[in-house]
């Protein structure tokens, strides 16, 4: 039963007519072990198993009282709680008094729907707390991977540089297979040696499967790249729990046009390592795919590229709001130090140089440095502590600028913070941009002593560099 509807048994013609158009009427013949029996208006005989669900009334006359009560209690042993009382239609004043008993039914239905959905609204807000407390938890946890140093995905594996003359094409309906030396914790992205292609060519899919279980973990699909290069290929979510070896499957889209031609790596003596074809399992080549393999923290968000592409279906990468990532190793090695002749360089040693051990940059007072591309596109600002290594104590004053790439005189200042330190303790500094950066942008820093003391050698200390995204 859909809507609002009255039950009636033995009611007059006069009180049938002034019930509402909008209510359904059914009248009550029976009630018994297989149901509610109920005429229609077209005279036929219906069978309901379960008690309506929004009743206004159960209407009759005295002679059909005991009927009445017998279906009230029929509905509350059905989970009809509140079920209407039985009210009786009787003399001149019957069609008022049972308008009114539907008025109070309605109002009594439409308090408890009221309560209903204040109810359903209250868990409602409190389960959009707890997705906020959840995604504030994603947050820190982004950013204490980033202070750590852990909010990194490095290449473990990968084989020679491609030179692109060596390529394999792939046939449609004779998809090729290639093992990945590799475990399948951490695993989070890889990169394909794609070649170039014209634009009528189909796209490439990439299936990236467990051995084990034989299970599609992730499926790609690649577009003909216009030029010759690696093409990466992220996880949502880097690999965890139990070990698997990892098998890559690759097939042209369309069974009858082409996809783009994959470049092969150096020569795999080992039968394992080579490509083959995926139904047979017999190699094809002495060859394996040219690719690089990246890994990340288990079970975590990897901190992939604008141009990564993800699997099908997965749902766009959800970036913490002002993550902190660790500036990797390889961009700090890119130092290049400022302010300095050669014959200053060779008397008293490098003004600035890096430490990788550390992870860390020195610079002497008087000096300065910078590190290209320090910043990459969409970063919102910068994270380092400071500190003063020296036999004395020091006191010096630090200049951090954050300028577009190009020559020192002529690049744009985008965000600039200047710091005095001193004592033996760390600062930490924030250096905010008003913007993210549509482009990388470098880290430019001069180191000046407060006071002039010769005699006592000291450096400012750069060290925790994290980039805000």
């Amino acid at each position: 039963m859909q809507g609002f509807c009255v039950l009636i048994a033995a009611a007059d013609a006069a009180f049938c007519q002034a019930l509402p158009h909008s209510v359904t009427t059914l009248e009550v013949v029976d009630v018994g072990p297989d149901g509610l029996l109920c005429r229609e208006g077209s005279g036929q005989i219906r069978s309901f198993q379960f008690p309506p669900t929004a009743c206004l009334g159960l209407f009759g006359d005295r002679a059909s009282r005991p009927l009445l009560e017998n279906v009230r209690d029929w509905m509350l042993e059905r989970g009809g709680d509140p079920a209407p009382d039985p009210v009786l239609t009787d003399g001149a004043d019957g069609p008022a008094h049972a308008a009114r008993a539907m008025l109070e039914r309605l109002l009594a239905l439409s308090l408890a729907l009221a309560r209903s959905a204040a109810e359903h609204a209250q868990q409602v807000a409190s389960l959009r707390v707890e997705v906020e407390a959840m995604a504030a938890a994603r947050a820190d946890v982004d950013r204490f991977l980033g202070e750590t140093g852990l909010a990194q995905m490095p290449c473990v594996f990968g084989t020679r540089e491609p030179d692109y003359e060596t390529q394999i094409e792939l046939t449609p309906g004779s998809p090729l297979r290639q093992l990945l030396p590799i475990p399948s914790a951490g695993f989070a992205a890889i990169d394909l040696a794609c070649a170039a292609a014209p634009k009528r060519r189909s796209n490439l899919i990439v299936r990236l499967t467990s051995l084990e279980e034989a299970e599609i973990l992730a499926e790609w699909q690649v577009p003909p790249p216009v030029q010759d290069g690696w093409v990466r290929l992220g996880l949502p979510r880097a690999g965890a729990g139990l070990t698997r070896t990892l098998v890559l499957t690759v097939e042209p889209a369309s069974a009858r046009t082409p996809c783009a031609n994959l470049a092969l790596g150096g020569h795999q003596p080992l039968a394992a390592a080579q490509l083959a074809d995926a139904e047979t399992g017999e190699s094809i080549a002495p060859h394996s795919l040219a690719f690089r393999a990246y890994a990340a923290l288990p079970g975590t968000t990897p901190p992939h590229t604008e141009a990564t592409l993800l699997p099908v279906a997965a749902e766009p990468l959800r970036r913490a709001p002002f993550a902190l990532k660790a500036v990797p190793h390889e961009t700090l090695a890119r130092l290049a130090p400022d302010g300095a002749s050669d014959e200053a360089r060779e008397a008293d040693g490098p003004p600035a140089l890096f430490i990788p051990e550390a992870g860390a940059i020195l610079c002497r007072p008087g000096f300065g440095g910078q590190v290209p591309g320090a910043l990459p596109a969409g970063a919102r600002g910068l994270a380092l502590e400071l500190s003063i290594h020296a036999d004395v104590a020091r006191a010096l004053t630090v200049r951090l600028r954050v300028a577009g790439s190009g020559v020192r005189s002529g690049a744009r200042i985008l965000g600039g913070e200047t710091l005095t330190i001193g004592g033996s303790n760390a600062q930490t500094l924030s250096l905010m941009l008003p913007a993210p950066l549509a482009a990388p942008a470098d880290l430019r820093f001069e180191v000046d002593a407060v006071q002039v003391e010769d005699g006592a050698p000291a450096w400012a200390v750069f060290s925790r560099l994290r980039i805000y995204q």
